[in-house]
């Protein structure tokens, strides 16, 4: 019998995310889980010049950011219907969801194929994989193409994860 108590979806707004996010919400309704979403904001660095024509890297640490996120997210759940605790980080996002991943001792990781794509990705490195290859629990990957586990209705939409 599995034990799944605590379950992260990793979300950063793409049409695969949110599908995941789908698969982790009727995981969680099934096992009577906890919930958690995670949103990573990377963070950027930009280039300045200093008053003495110095060229230095300033990143963005501005804390006004995380509030709008948040804000978003939750709207972006509510219009879902998910429900689930939130989370805003700021960081390299495979590093972050690991670290929320044993911090809140999650049992489950659902991890979207595609997230953020073209030169950022590349540049990245792909998250799903550092997260696959270096996290401490089990994750179910799904495939952002092809079949899903979602049950479509009569509109095309995907309805709930049917587990028998």
């Amino acid at each position: 019998m599995l034990h799944i108590n605590r379950i992260l979806a990793p979300f950063d707004f793409s049409t695969h995310a949110e599908n995941s996010l789908m698969h982790a919400s009727d995981l969680a309704d099934f096992y009577e889980a906890k919930l958690y979403v995670l949103y990573v904001l990377e963070v950027i660095a930009t280039p300045t010049i200093d008053e003495k024509g110095h060229i230095k890297l300033r990143t963005d640490r501005d804390p006004s950011i995380i509030d709008p996120s948040r804000a978003a997210l939750e709207q972006r759940l509510k219009d879902l219907g998910v429900v689930a605790e939130v989370r805003v980080e700021r960081g390299p996002a495979a590093e972050e969801i690991k670290k929320f991943a044993e911090e809140k001792d999650i049992d489950l990781i659902v991890l979207a194929s595609h997230g953020i794509t073209g030169l950022r990705a590349r540049l990245m490195g792909s998250v799903t994989r550092v997260v696959l290859e270096d996290a401490s629990c089990p994750i179910l990957f799904l495939k952002s193409y092809g079949k899903s586990l979602l049950e479509e209705s009569g509109d095309g939409e995907d309805e709930d994860l049917q587990i028998t």
